[in-house]
């Protein structure tokens, strides 16, 4: 890991290709565990710096009109708000339109890079909402147990949740968890699935100390 030192306050930043400030789709580098990131409000890095081995995070933000700036993020904050409960630390966030091929471009790059990929956005029926089906392709095993706890969870107070597609799956040693655009509703899922995201990731990373209860 290549290491530069800021000019201003000596704090150090991360020189990795997974963590671009940029936020495009390529990463020549696998993020090693323990990289963590600071984000600006766009989603560019503002400093990087070694944590531990805490499970690796991407971020991802599903929605044409706030890829295309004319409405606030407000979901994506709300993953990053919830990262020290899932033990998990950011190393790539993004904000991408409701298009099946860029979703599904962004998200490949990230397979067996990182532990979890967390997503907001795209899981209603609306003609743009395409987030499952983008992710289909991509999942070698469904789990399908997140998504029934994120809806019936929230059955009660909000009727309508069970329009919802949100759901989970593995790609290859990765976690993928795609959730509604909702920030109060991302808030309730993540700490209710806190408990199976971080089994779950620990298993994909071989540590035999965390066995499938299934």
């Amino acid at each position: 890991m290549k290491r530069t030192r800021g000019a201003a306050g000596g704090s150090s930043r991360l020189c990795n290709g997974g963590l671009d400030a940029g936020g495009g789709p390529t990463v020549p580098a696998i993020p090693p565990a323990g990289a963590c990131a600071d984000f600006a409000p766009g989603g560019g890095i503002v400093a990087g710096y070694d944590c531990g081995m805490k499970l690796r995070a991407v971020v991802l933000t599903i929605s044409d009109s706030r890829s295309a700036g004319k409405a606030e993020d407000r979901g994506g904050p709300a993953i990053l708000e919830q990262l020290p409960a899932l033990d998990a630390v950011a190393v790539h966030r993004e904000i991408i339109p409701d298009d099946v091929e860029r979703i599904r471009a962004v998200v490949s790059t990230w397979i067996d890079r990182t532990d979890v990929i967390l997503t907001t956005g795209g899981t209603g029926i609306a003609a743009r909402d395409v987030t499952p089906e983008a992710l289909a392709p991509l999942i070698e095993r469904a789990l399908p147990g997140f998504g029934e706890l994120m809806r019936v969870a929230n059955a009660e107070r909000n009727p309508l949740s069970i329009l919802s597609r949100s759901g989970a799956g593995v790609a290859g040693a990765t976690l993928v968890v795609w959730m509604p655009g909702k920030p109060s509703a991302v808030t309730e899922c993540l700490l209710l699935l806190a408990p199976a995201i971080r089994h779950a990731c620990q298993v994909l990373r071989g540590d035999s100390a965390h066995a499938d209860p299934a």
